[in-house]
């Protein structure tokens, strides 16, 4: 499920514990699925996107390894914002939109 946050300081508060934890770049690591995700919209734009899948962080379509921790303090951060949780959705280049299925390859 996805969370699409507005407020500033929500925004302000998730960038501030992205850039607090230790992470190191690695290869896309082809995960099938995620346990939460946030896309922060500004403007009524996307801005930044942030995906936890178990020990790896997905920010911006860049992957990342995380401490076994973050999964837990971000599922908290998570859980704290007011928003309606929502399935993500894609764009085909066609404009169609559709339910992502995050189970399948």
């Amino acid at each position: 499920m996805e969370k699409r946050v507005t407020s500033s300081d929500d925004i302000k508060r998730i960038k501030k514990f992205f850039t607090s934890i230790k992470i190191k770049k690695i290869p896309n690591p082809h995960v099938k699925g995620w346990a939460f995700s946030i896309t922060m919209v500004n403007n009524n734009k996307d801005d930044l996107s942030i995906s936890i899948f178990g020990d790896k962080i997905s920010y911006n379509d860049s992957f990342y390894s995380i401490d076994k921790n973050v999964p837990q303090e971000f599922h908290k951060i998570y859980n704290e914002l007011h928003y309606v949780e929502q399935r993500p959705k894609i764009q085909t280049f066609d404009g169609i939109e559709f339910e992502k299925d995050y189970y399948k390859k």
